[in-house]
């Protein structure tokens, strides 16, 4: 496969009309191991994203092959890690939470992922924190790009946690 990607860094306005890539994006991401989410489980996603994009802190990036999208991450600052893990995440009483890093399956392994993640964090603040299932082949991946684990849990809904602090 020849991989010509371009990364680019999403308004609302520029993010608006590529919804149904993103949906695309994150029903191919997180159909696989160790997340088996259903299409509707995408459309969930894509919604939760939807709804933050007006507020002044929401970054989002997204990979293109071409005129494909094919992977996406966004975040914005927030308290709802730094409330949930004050201890663990800092004394910050809010922190940049990087909420979904998406790669269509058929280019993760290729640096997709750390050229998105990397983008995203360019303009954010710090401290940066977020979340990944213990089972994510990001996880590993993460600490390479100067995560460090700071705490291990489980959601309300039954979903095994791990929140990870940047820097």
């Amino acid at each position: 496969m020849t991989v010509d990607i371009v990364i680019r860094t999403l308004t609302p306005s520029t993010l608006a009309p590529l919804r149904e890539a993103v949906l695309a994006v994150a029903a191919q991401a997180f159909a696989i191991p160790p997340w088996n989410e259903k299409p509707s489980d995408a459309i969930n996603i894509v919604d939760r994203m939807w709804d933050v994009t007006t507020r002044p802190d929401f970054i989002a990036t997204a990979a293109f092959d071409g005129p494909h999208m094919i992977g996406f991450t966004y975040g914005y600052t927030d308290d709802r890690l730094t409330t949930m893990w004050s201890d663990e995440a800092g004394s910050a009483a809010e922190a940049f939470e990087v909420i979904e890093l998406a790669v269509a399956p058929s280019y993760q392994g290729l640096g997709v992922g750390k050229r998105l993640h990397d983008a995203l964090l360019a303009d954010a603040p710090s401290p940066r924190l977020l979340l990944t299932h213990p089972e994510a082949p990001a996880r590993h991946a993460y600490g390479r790009w100067g995560w460090t684990e700071v705490a291990e849990a489980v959601m309300p809904a039954g979903h095994p946690i791990v929140l990870m602090r940047h820097g």
